[in-house]
């Protein structure tokens, strides 16, 4: 399918790098601004904006996604999905509306549980044994999507939060790929979550 895909953070990586492995077509990336890192304070891009570079995806780095400007642009585009992974700005609903397979995104958590921006984080600190990623439909609500996708894992005994991060980085692409195969053959059973279960995950 044609997608195309916002993110910023690292967990994004693994899932970017598999799509066109599988036969999807990425048109593009929107990421955040790069932003001024290491002693120097020099601006790096980021591994996910440098993935991209390295395969000649085009790039976008709006400071605001919000704006006629890249609605106009992704309309343009015409992608069957939009894939939000660790973007870290809110996807107006205008956009959502756009791909006719749906706006979706990966969340490090077993949602409706830990809703927010650092689900491995508080997974640790609450001391829970299990966690996971889930596939959601984007919503104007942080993280309170329809569920497409699902899969659990145990959390190791001294496992730190960085470990669980990368681990469900690459947990989800699997569930990623099932996901847009259902959206794709019209076999996806999206799932309300429970309202009464919800926790956050805060920066």
């Amino acid at each position: 399918m044609r997608i195309l895909m916002a993110a910023t953070g690292d967990f994004a990586v693994p899932t970017f790098n598999a799509l066109p492995d599988a036969g999807h077509e990425i048109l593009g990336l929107i990421t955040q601004p790069d932003r001024p890192a290491g002693r120097g304070r020099h601006l790096r891009p980021s591994a996910i904006k440098q993935a991209a570079l390295d395969r000649c995806i085009p790039v976008m780095q709006p400071e605001k996604i919000a704006v006629r400007d890249m609605v106009d642009q992704i309309a343009d585009l015409a992608p069957e999905v939009f894939l939000v992974i660790a973007y870290g700005q809110k996807i107006p609903a205008e956009i959502c509306r756009l791909p006719p397979k749906g706006a979706i995104n990966m969340h490090g958590s077993l949602l409706p549980a830990l809703r927010g921006a650092a689900p491995c984080n508080w997974a640790i600190i609450h001391g829970f044994r299990e966690t996971g990623v889930t596939v959601q439909f984007l919503a104007q609500t942080m993280d309170a999507g329809d569920i497409l996708g699902m899969r659990r894992t145990a959390i190791g005994p001294r496992e730190t939060a960085p470990q669980l991060h990368d681990r469900l980085a690459v947990l989800g692409v699997n569930v990623v790929l099932e996901v847009l195969r259902r959206l794709d053959d019209g076999s996806a059973q999206p799932v309300p979550q429970d309202e009464s279960q919800v926790t956050y995950a805060p920066r």
